[in-house]
């Protein structure tokens, strides 16, 4: 419904960059998925956002990947001069995407590390 919404209202230079920052997110984080050679089962793309499903991954591969996809945004800033829709976009959504609230990103970095942190004490 939110998404609908900024197709109504937001010019349409805007939602393209929305939709091409989320897209190099979302490649940042397939192009370690490939990497590591990790299996990608689904990928779901809707109005809330994309997920991607993979086979079981270390906390190590979890963190990488997690971070690859705020990355790949964060390097979309590098361009500002010649698209700065598209970096702006970026900027917020990496930002955004960090916060540690599980299933986004930051919330998949901090789950591992927490997991890291417990075998570690035991």
């Amino acid at each position: 419904m939110c998404a609908a919404a900024w197709l109504l209202l937001l010019p349409i230079q805007w939602v393209a960059a929305a939709i091409t920052a989320a897209a190099v997110h979302e490649l940042g984080h397939l192009i370690v998925l490939w990497l590591y050679d990790v299996e990608v089962w689904k990928i779901q793309i809707g109005m809330t956002g994309a997920r991607i499903e993979t086979a079981p991954m270390g906390e190590r591969q979890e963190i990488i990947s997690a971070l690859a996809g705020p990355l790949a945004g964060l390097l979309l800033c590098l361009f500002w001069k010649w698209i700065p829709h598209v970096a702006i976009w970026a900027l917020m959504q990496s930002v955004f995407n960090l916060l540690p609230i599980y299933p986004m990103d930051g919330g998949r970095i901090l789950k591992a590390l927490i997991s890291l942190r417990r075998k570690r004490e035991s």
